[in-house]
């Protein structure tokens, strides 16, 4: 066994060395815990209904509940860290508790950030493929109850067998738990939506000059399978902002342009119904809840049945056969953007041709003039000479 004394003397001398704010931070090793310990308290949230804005503010703060829980434990490792019979053992639990309590901190922060994007760190979540899934965001989902237990201020945290968590859906979660349940956007899709977007403007702005706007309907919906849906995340591709990058910050996500919201519209409001392929895969989503689709749809029916569209392996299929029909109709309406910039193109063309010939027109009417007023001047000189000659014979 090591020496107790130098081992007491290692321990003292590396909490002498450390700071208190860097804890709070979340950013120092064990040695911190065990000093003085008076860190820096969480502030209050100025409202409940801000959590996300507050952990910002906060740079990610961990709430003084978590701090307290921390030091607690800590105290109890020194003891056994100095008078237990495996003190290495105890530093190494102590230091991953100690990580545990910065990455819960790094994470508490980057989901804040995520959970309210701005107008100037939203394209920075886009580039680091952080931007929140309605998925997660969904209160359905049974593992939403993260992001209202870790942005709280409340006393969520957990120390169990040496992990930092917090108990979700009636278990503990760890931190690594934690974050392996959290659901982000599927950028790879966003992109590859857009991409197909833009290359059907493109064709429609450079379409042969075609008197009607043709558009393959059967090329499109290949290109969306084999470019979108054949390695695209189908969950995301159902009810995340896919087109419409400034969606995301809005704060209902109702209000955003998505498959699944086009979706609801559309089974409410049977105006709407166009806009779905086939509305009897619809009816077995319902029938498969218990949904009497037969008299319509309540909004709180409409989401039950496309809930269980998205999330049911069972529906997978036709889940699929949607979203193809979705975004290929996103392609028809990009092919028309560029058909009618091609149109405004051609009409500009036609414009510029008649001025031209207008200008010529004038050219020419100004040179027939010249000319005409020289054939005269020639004439009129030649009478007067004529008259001359006759004269003077």
């Amino acid at each position: 066994m090591a020496d107790r004394t130098l081992i007491e003397g290692q321990y003292r001398a590396t909490v002498s060395n450390t700071s208190d704010i860097e804890f709070a931070k979340g950013m120092v090793r064990i040695a911190d815990i065990v000093k003085d310990w008076k860190l820096p308290r969480a502030a209050k949230k100025q409202q409940d209904d801000m959590l996300a804005a507050e952990v910002v503010n906060q740079n990610g703060e961990l709430p003084a509940s978590y701090v307290k829980a921390t030091e607690d434990h800590l105290k109890e490792g020194q003891n056994q860290y100095i008078n237990g019979d495996d003190p290495d053992l105890e530093m190494r639990n102590q230091n991953l508790l100690a990580n545990d309590m910065l990455e819960l901190q790094q994470t508490r922060l980057q989901l804040a950030n995520s959970q309210a994007p701005t107008e100037s760190n939203y394209q920075a979540l886009i580039d680091g493929n952080m931007v929140m899934s309605n998925a997660f965001r969904d209160p359905y989902n049974p593992n939403n109850e993260i992001i209202t237990k870790l942005l709280s201020e409340d006393d969520n945290l957990i120390i169990q067998d040496g992990k930092a968590g917090m108990e979700v859906g009636g278990k503990f979660l760890s931190v690594t738990e934690i974050k392996s349940n959290m659901i982000y956007r599927d950028e790879a899709s966003r992109k590859s939506v857009q991409n197909i977007y833009d290359s059907y403007i493109q064709l429609g702005a450079k379409q042969a000059s075609s008197p009607s706007k043709f558009f393959n309907y059967n090329m499109a919906a290949l290109d969306v399978k084999d470019k979108i849906l054949k390695s695209g995340n189908l969950v995301s591709l159902a009810v995340d902002p896919m087109k419409n990058d400034t969606d995301i910050l809005l704060p209902d996500m109702d209000a955003q342009t998505t498959w699944y919201n086009q979706t609801i519209e559309a089974l409410v409001n049977p105006n709407k119904i166009t806009s779905l392929k086939n509305i009897n895969s619809y009816q077995k989503a319902a029938d498969e809840k218990g949904v009497n689709w037969k008299d319509g749809y309540s909004l709180e029916e409409a989401h039950s049945v496309v809930r269980n569209m998205v999330y049911n392996p069972l529906f997978k299929k036709n889940l699929e056969d949607e979203l193809t029909f979705y975004y290929t109709d996103m392609a028809r309406k990009g092919y028309e953007v560029g058909f009618g910039t091609r149109e405004e193109r051609l009409n500009r063309d036609a414009e510029k041709q008649i001025y031209k010939q207008d200008l010529a027109d004038k050219v020419e009417n100004l040179r027939l003039e010249r000319d005409n007023k020289k054939d005269k001047e020639e004439r009129e000189k030649k009478d007067i000479t004529q008259m001359f000659n006759s004269e003077t014979e």
